[in-house]
């Protein structure tokens, strides 16, 4: 009887022994398995490539966030606006902050103090909107300043983004003008000197907000299945952007985007009717095309 007690006893022991050996291990496996996962999504969750880009690309992607970012001010979305200002000075303009310092220091440093700390200040402040436009027209300015000086070196820029998405994607959730449809067709004009050798007889002159007729003419009347050119042929950027400033509607019929000085937006209108349009950088910039 005692022999059995013994036997049971030492079988008892045993089977703990074994027990605490296999915890032991699977604790081992699990706090292994947790370090390896910890370590891969560190370095693994934000890969990056290095993608190149000229001055010219870059400099329009900083036009089209700031011209963004007007948009979603406008609409009281600022910290949409907040993160797209954010975008095109981090994710952008860095990138030619070094080139732009060799041709010319002071333009480097003026556009970068506006684009790092006045304009982002203004939009925390929540700035009047005609303060925070005044503010990116001055820096559109400046990128256009950017661009010539850079463009004779035709050499591209080395600008790191991240796979899994750079800071201008996925910021305008609540943007209307996310998921558009936006027709027609941007191309440039080599000088606006031969604007009468355009293949088009409607033709609308963008001369700016400063001008009594910023579109010229301001209306145009065109048969169903006509096109219409749009030239910039003012100094600053402009858009040509269907319906109006507060429309919820805007830009879903046709939408430019930033126009560069003597860049062309073309558009066939496939539908009578009256068109209205406007610039989303200076919305008091107004035209329209009745379409017979």
């Amino acid at each position: 009887m005692e022999k059995e007690q013994e036997e049971r006893k030492n079988q008892s022991l045993n089977l703990t022994i074994f027990a605490t050996i296999v915890l032991f291990f699977s604790s081992a496996i699990i706090v292994t398995s947790v370090v390896q996962s910890t370590f891969v999504s560190t370095f693994t969750m934000k890969p990056a490539f290095a993608q190149q880009q000229t001055s010219t690309e870059i400099i329009s992607k900083v036009l089209d966030l700031l011209n963004q970012t007007v948009n979603e001010y406008r609409n009281q979305n600022f910290t949409g606006a907040q993160s797209l200002a954010s975008s095109a000075y981090l994710d952008h303009f860095e990138f030619i902050e070094a080139p732009l310092d060799k041709y010319d220091k002071a333009l480097k440093n003026e556009t970068e103090i506006m684009l790092r700390e006045q304009l982002r200040q203004s939009i925390k402040d929540k700035s009047p909107s005609q303060d925070i436009q005044q503010l990116i027209s001055k820096i559109n300015n400046n990128l256009m300043k950017a661009e010539q000086l850079l463009a004779h070196t035709n050499s591209s820029v080395k600008a790191t983004t991240a796979t899994n998405g750079s800071a201008d994607e996925a910021k305008l959730t609540n943007s209307s003008s996310t998921n558009r449809t936006i027709p027609g067709t941007l191309r440039s004009f080599s000088s606006s000197s031969s604007i009468s050798s355009l293949n088009t007889t409607n033709k609308v002159l963008i001369k700016g907000d400063e001008s009594d007729k910023p579109y010229m003419p301001i209306s145009n009347t065109i048969k169903n299945g006509d096109r219409v050119d749009w030239i910039n042929t003012d100094i600053e950027v402009h858009t040509v952007t269907s319906g109006f400033e507060n429309s919820t509607d805007k830009g879903e019929l046709f939408d430019s985007g930033i126009l560069k000085p003597n860049q062309i937006f073309e558009h066939t209108f496939d539908r009578a009717g009256m068109y209205n349009y406007f610039c989303t950088v200076h919305p008091t910039m107004t035209g329209v095309v009745n379409v017979k």
